[in-house]
């Protein structure tokens, strides 16, 4: 089942790329440089914005050959910024079309539409191909679809052996500490069946400070099999 009509509801408007230059030249000047980084405090869909991307990034720590998916990625701040700062490609898929119009503007804009590529779509139903994507990471998105087991099996789909995805939800985490999250990599197919895989446990390193919401995944994904 697609969450794609409540959400691309609550997100759908026209002429974001224009009001989002305004705004910055407003703030900035109007000879102010469109980059990642200027458009941070504005591109950055998600609670801590730009400094939660870096985060993210530092548990990603993509190499210029990566190739990564952002999913749910919104008008593609963190996609850019993560393009730019350590040379990789990303592909984001958003269930907003609005959103991936702008994200499109605003990667010829900033110079980066050779680097990042926006796909509208689905996370329950990704359109990329398997095993393509080295990293995969998610801010403030997955815990709005619906079925989440599908969600997941099909970020795994399209995650390479050995990939990881760290993601971020809204949710209280202890002592106020970041609320991040993170899957993988994949463990050895069961004997019983070699196209069934397991993946690994959720890290519980202090760094990622598990949310109370993530006992109940817990349960649902380890161990789980996707076939």
């Amino acid at each position: 089942m697609s969450d794609e009509g409540p959400v691309r509801e609550h997100h759908a408007s026209e002429g974001i790329t224009a009001r989002i230059l305004a705004a910055l030249r407003a703030a900035s000047g109007p000879d102010v440089p469109i980059t990642p980084d200027t458009l941070a405090p504005i591109d950055h869909f998600h609670g801590k914005g730009v400094a939660a991307t870096e985060e993210l990034a530092a548990l990603l720590q993509p190499k210029a050959s990566d190739h990564l998916l952002d999913i749910g990625c919104g008008i593609g701040g963190p996609a850019r910024w993560i393009a730019a700062k350590y040379g990789c490609h990303v592909t984001g898929v958003d269930l907003t079309a609005e959103f991936c119009e702008a994200a499109r503007e605003l990667n010829i804009i900033t110079g980066l539409a050779n680097r990042v590529q926006i796909l509208h779509g689905d996370a329950l139903s990704l359109p990329v191909s398997a095993e393509s994507f080295d990293r995969a990471y998610s801010q403030a998105a997955l815990m709005n679809v619906s079925d989440k087991r599908a969600a997941f099996r099909e970020v795994f789909r399209a995650l390479r052996p050995g990939g990881l995805l760290p993601y971020r939800w809204l949710a209280p985490a202890p002592q106020g500490s970041p609320t991040i999250h993170c899957l993988g990599p994949p463990r050895p197919p069961l004997a019983s069946s070699p196209r069934r895989t397991r993946y690994g446990p959720i890290c519980s390193q202090p760094v990622f400070r598990l949310s109370p919401c993530v006992t109940p995944l817990r349960r649902l994904l380890q161990p789980w099999p996707l076939f």
